[in-house]
Formats: structure tokens, sequence, C-alpha cells
């Protein structure tokens, strides 16, 4: 099991809490100090200057650091922006 650790943006991006992103296998979880953990879906991922945002179908986005090693939680390639 991989597990990194970043910051959560609901989808209003008003709560943002410190959360962990999970590959098990049964897919990603995420994890936060507000919500139970839950699996998510990728529905995008962009490198930033200083950071790395992944944002889910589900709604709301972790952002993590720069250099997160992506093909350990087993995503494709960034999109660059």
């Amino acid at each position: 099991m991989v597990e990194l650790s970043g910051r959560y943006y609901d989808g209003k991006r008003t709560l943002s809490s410190p959360a962990r992103l999970r590959r098990t296998y049964d897919g990603l979880i995420l994890e936060t100090d507000n919500l139970p953990p839950r699996p998510v879906s990728v529905a995008k991922v962009v490198q930033l200057a200083t950071t790395l945002s992944i944002t889910f179908k589900e709604g709301g986005k972790i952002e993590l650091p720069p250099d997160t090693p992506l093909r350990r939680l087993g995503l494709a390639p960034l999109r660059k922006k």
C-alpha cells in the first residue's frame, strides 16, 4: 500500500484539511480529518509550479508536493499547466 499526504479541498474550495491518498488493491482511497475514508476516481491531474493538483470525479481535490511520485499511485503522466 502506498500513502501520500497533502491538503484536501472540498468541491466549493471553502474547506481545507490534511488528507492522505492511498493506493490499495481496491483503488484509490482518500482519507481526511473531516471525512471517513472513501474510494475516489481521478478526473484530472495537473502539475503546477509549486504543487501537484489531483481533482476527483466525486468532487473536491487534493494538493500534493510537486515532486510526488505519481507512478507509485498508479496514475498516468501529468498534463502540465
